[in-house]
C-alpha cells in the first residue's frame, strides 16, 4: 500500500508540473506567423509572391477572402487584403495587409491645347494629368513648372515624365521655338500691302515637309535652278524641300508637280494668258493644313533663253510656296511681274517670306486675323 500510494503521488506531483509548464508556457509563449513577399500599401508592377512561415500554432491566411498556399504568386491585377490568422491553444494572432498588382505603365504625357511649332513671345502650356500620376516637366534638361509661361526666346525641348505608383514610367518630349522677333511698321505694312492685293482674302502656306516632282521636257540645267531656288527659300522656309523621281510612296503629304512644257500647252491647265512665260497655283488646300498640292507650270519656248528660264523658275517657286502676289518695285526683284534675269532672291523677298512663316500665321486663316497678329510685331 506504502508503495501505491507513494506511487500516485509521483504521478499526482509529475501531472502538476506539467500542467504548470503548460500554464506558464501559454502565459509565456504567443502564437506566431510571418508573412514575406509583400509590404502594405504597396502597388506591384510586377506578381508578388506570397510566403508564409507558421513556427508555433496553426497558420491560415487568406487573400480576398479565398484561403491561400506557401509561394502564392498574385498575377492578376487588381487590389488585394491579405489576412493570417495563427492560433496556439486559445490564444490568437492576426495580420492583416493591403497592396495593389497593376503592371500597367501611365498614359503617355499630353499637352491639352497641343505644342505649335513656333510661338511668338511666350508658350503657355497646360498638362493633361492622371490623377494616379506623378509628373515631373523640365525644359532643355531643367526643371520647370508650367504654371508659369515659357518665355525664354530660342529653340526648345520640353519633356515630361509621368510616374504611377507602381514605378513605371512613361516619358514625352516636345519640340517649339519662342519667336520674339519685332518688325518696323513700314516692314508690317510692306508686307500686307503685298499679300493681301488683288483681293487674296486669306493666307495660303505650307505647313509641312515638300516634294518636287519634275515632269515635261526639262534638262540638267533646270534641275540645278531647281537645287539652286530651293537652297535660297530656307532662308524663310521652315520645312524641308527635295525633288522626288515619282510621286509614289514618298514620305511627305505635300507635293508639287513642275511641268516644264511650251507655253501653248498651258491652255491644257486652264491657263489661257498668252504672255505668260510661267504659272503656278495651288490645286489643294486643307482647311486646317494649308497648301497641300500645287503645280508650277514652266515656258520652254525658244525665246525664253536660259537667262529668263532660271528666273521663271525661280519666281514662280516663290508664288508655289505662299508668296502668291507680285511686286511694282524694284524691277529687279524676283517677285517682279514681268520678265528679269534674276536668280537670287533679295533682302525683300526674304523679309516677305520671313513674315509669311511666322508661326502665328496660320494657314487659310482670313485676312483681318492676319493683319491683327502682324501688327503685334510692330516693334515700338
Amino acid at each position: 500500500m506504502r508503495r501505491r500510494g507513494t506511487f500516485l503521488l509521483f504521478i499526482s506531483l509529475l501531472v502538476g508540473a506539467v500542467l504548470t509548464l503548460l500554464l506558464a508556457f501559454s502565459i509565456l509563449v504567443e502564437p506566431s506567423i510571418e508573412i514575406t513577399g509583400i509590404e502594405n500599401r504597396k502597388v506591384y508592377a510586377t506578381p508578388p509572391v506570397i510566403q508564409m512561415e507558421d513556427y508555433l500554432g496553426i497558420t491560415l491566411v487568406t487573400l480576398n477572402g479565398k484561403e491561400i498556399t506557401p509561394a502564392y504568386r498574385v498575377n492578376e491585377n487588381g487590389s488585394y487584403t491579405l489576412e493570417g490568422e495563427s492560433t496556439l491553444l486559445w490564444k490568437k494572432k492576426k495580420v492583416s495587409y493591403s497592396f495593389e498588382v497593376d503592371d500597367k505603365p501611365p498614359a503617355e504625357p499630353v499637352i491639352k491645347e497641343g505644342v505649335d511649332q513656333v510661338y511668338f513671345k511666350q508658350a503657355k502650356l497646360t498638362l493633361e494629368e492622371d490623377e494616379l500620376a506623378t509628373y515631373e516637366v523640365s525644359l532643355n534638361g531643367k526643371e520647370i513648372s508650367l504654371k508659369q509661361p515659357i518665355q525664354q526666346p530660342g529653340d526648345h525641348t520640353l519633356t515630361i515624365t509621368a510616374t504611377k505608383p507602381n514605378g513605371l514610367t512613361a516619358t514625352r518630349e516636345y519640340s517649339f521655338t519662342i519667336d520674339d522677333r519685332m518688325y518696323s511698321e513700314q516692314e508690317i505694312n510692306q508686307f500686307i500691302d503685298f499679300y493681301f492685293t488683288n483681293d487674296v482674302p486669306m493666307v495660303y502656306k505650307f505647313s509641312g515637309d515638300i516634294a518636287i516632282y519634275l515632269d515635261g521636257d526639262y534638262n540638267e540645267e533646270d534641275v540645278k535652278m531647281v537645287e539652286s531656288t530651293i537652297e535660297q527659300i530656307k532662308a524663310f522656309f521652315p520645312y524641308e524641300i527635295r525633288i522626288v523621281e515619282t510621286l509614289s510612296f514618298i514620305k511627305e503629304n505635300r507635293t508639287v508637280r513642275m511641268v516644264f512644257t511650251p507655253t501653248k500647252n498651258f491652255q491644257v491647265y486652264d491657263v489661257h494668258n498668252k504672255d505668260a512665260w510661267g504659272v503656278a497655283m495651288s490645286t489643294r488646300n486643307h482647311t486646317v493644313y494649308g497648301i497641300m498640292e500645287s503645280l508650277a507650270l514652266i515656258g520652254t519656248n525658244s525665246e525664253i533663253t536660259r537667262d529668263y528660264r532660271n528666273a521663271v523658275i525661280l519666281h514662280e517657286l516663290l508664288h508655289v510656296v505662299g508668296l502668291v502676289n507680285h511686286v511694282s518695285s524694284p524691277q529687279s526683284s524676283s517677285l517682279f511681274p514681268y520678265a528679269n534675269k534674276t536668280v537670287v532672291l533679295a533682302d525683300l523677298e526674304k523679309k516677305l517670306g520671313e513674315l509669311l512663316y511666322l508661326g502665328e500665321i496660320k494657314p487659310n486663316i482670313k485676312k483681318e486675323e492676319a493683319i491683327k497678329l502682324l501688327e503685334q510685331r510692330v516693334a515700338n
